[in-house]
């Protein structure tokens, strides 16, 4: 049986060729992310700053930033195939194992990928080691309460919410304390998105390889049941249903 990590990677790695033509969201997120990178980290680096992007999906950074060296590197093969046609090395490896020499990266970088790691911990502990003294750890994930529609009504037909558990963002911000990080900027957002029907929500995640699932498999008339929930009770102001993001972004400088 493969492991949760392997399953995951899996799934992002099969729908990389079609990711960017559904990962709306996903793109609105990071350009924010590359913002904050450009505008207010690599002016208080050096000349010529080395970036870490992990969980570098099909590379967004790559194409956001020019004229610096980024490392991209994702637990997904497929994603690391991808983002290598930016012309900036890819590898394919994990958060929690990264083969990164000890404080050798300027910025670390990371979007929408923290939330995927078993051990945040151990994620926060390797951004400490492989940055340089001063280095900047910069990240956003998906917190508590995203997708709540969605669980709600799987709960309501099935007893489980079957998506994934996302952390408080307290426990990014612990963590980052504990593993020996100031932080310095945080920024939250809600990003509300609109669709036909709850049934083209699950579609989308499924086509971007957020395909993780709890519990046994739904019966189809739990999933009309679920369905018939969700769009009872989570209308759009302008037709077909809401799906929520709760977007937490960090900033924080390994002491």
């Amino acid at each position: 049986m493969m492991s949760t990590i392997a399953l995951i990677a899996r799934d992002f790695s099969n729908a990389a060729p079609h990711y960017d033509d559904h990962a709306n969201m996903q793109r609105r997120v990071a350009a924010r992310c590359s913002t904050l990178v450009a505008q207010h980290l690599m002016p208080k680096c050096a000349l010529h700053p080395t970036i870490l992007d992990a969980g570098c999906g099909t590379g967004f950074l790559a194409a956001d930033i020019d004229g610096v060296t980024i490392i991209q590197l994702d637990i997904a093969e497929g994603m690391a195939r991808v983002a290598a046609q930016h012309e900036q090395p890819a590898l394919t490896a994990d958060m929690q194992h990264l083969p990164i020499e000890e404080a050798s990266i300027d910025i670390m970088h990371s979007s929408l990928a923290m939330q995927w790691v078993e051990d945040v911990a151990t994620a926060c502990a390797e951004a400490h080691r492989t940055l340089k003294k001063g280095g900047y750890f910069i990240f956003s994930t998906l917190e508590q309460g995203s997708l709540y529609e969605l669980a709600t009504s799987f709960a309501h037909s099935s007893g489980a919410s079957r998506t994934l558990p996302f952390r408080h963002h307290t426990t990014y911000l612990n963590t980052l304390e504990a593993a020996g990080f100031a932080l310095l900027h945080t920024e939250q957002e809600m990003v509300i998105e609109r669709y036909n029907t709850p049934r083209e929500v699950m579609k989308s995640l499924k086509s971007i390889g957020a395909n993780y699932k709890q519990g046994a498999p739904l019966t189809p008339e739990s999933l009309k049941d679920a369905e018939a929930y969700y769009a009872e009770n989570y209308a759009h102001r302008d037709g077909g249903v809401t799906a929520s993001y709760r977007v937490f972004t960090v900033i924080a400088q390994k002491l």
